[in-house]
């Protein structure tokens, strides 16, 4: 059996089961107008005039355009959010392993992970060598599930007043190692720097890191 649309005029195919389950209310799939599909039954189908059927065929073509573009769409909004978003998904632990893969799979390099607050100092010294040189001895712990770089440190120099009279941000190109300049996930590395101190006498000093990206 079939029935029409009074609207659009769009006819579609319906059974019994069909007209029992929706008790004969039924949605045109052309225009959305819900309609009594007993009204307009028929045996027999009916010919529809040309300007219906480039109707119905422009719907079709356009549904599909509609869905093609809805899914670039996504595409596009899932690229601009992974752009945005690029470090602080490689440095977000429950992600880093998935971005590993990826990039493997690509044969691209990943930027190493930095998260500082998985980074601690378990060991400092401030020792005299000669003048006004000394020498800065640093002990870091990554306790982190993946290799990082190294952080960034900042060194307070304290006068015997107790008052800080300079700040200085220590960053990788300061330090002396034997070592890569990444730190290997839950392992040590020490690290130690030559410094002109000017303040005199020194009464102290504070080490702590930097955790700004």
């Amino acid at each position: 059996m079939y029935t029409q649309c009074p609207i659009c005029k769009h006819q579609r195919q319906i059974s019994i089961k069909e007209l029992r389950s929706s008790r004969g209310m039924i949605k045109c799939a052309l225009c959305s107008e819900e309609f009594d599909a007993l009204e307009l039954l028929s045996d027999k189908q009916v010919r529809q005039p040309k300007s219906a059927q480039l109707e119905e065929n422009r719907f079709n073509v356009n549904s599909v355009y509609w869905k093609i573009g809805s899914f670039l769409g996504i595409i596009c909004l899932l690229f601009q959010w992974a752009y945005f978003n690029y470090q602080a998904i490689i440095n977000n632990a429950q992600f880093r392993s998935t971005s590993v893969y990826i990039t493997q799979l690509l044969n691209v390099q990943l930027p190493h992970y930095h998260n500082p607050a998985e980074i601690e100092i378990i060991h400092s010294d401030l020792q005299n060598d000669h003048d006004d040189i000394y020498r800065l001895k640093t002990i870091l712990i990554n306790h982190a599930e993946f290799t990082q770089k190294l952080p960034d440190l900042k060194l307070t120099l304290i006068d015997i007043t107790g008052q800080v009279v300079t700040e200085t941000i220590l960053t990788d190109r300061h330090f002396q190692t034997d070592e890569l300049l990444v730190m290997p996930s839950n392992e040590a590395i020490k690290l130690t720097i030559s410094l002109l101190i000017l303040v005199q006498p020194l009464g102290g000093y504070e080490m702590e890191l930097v955790h700004e990206s």
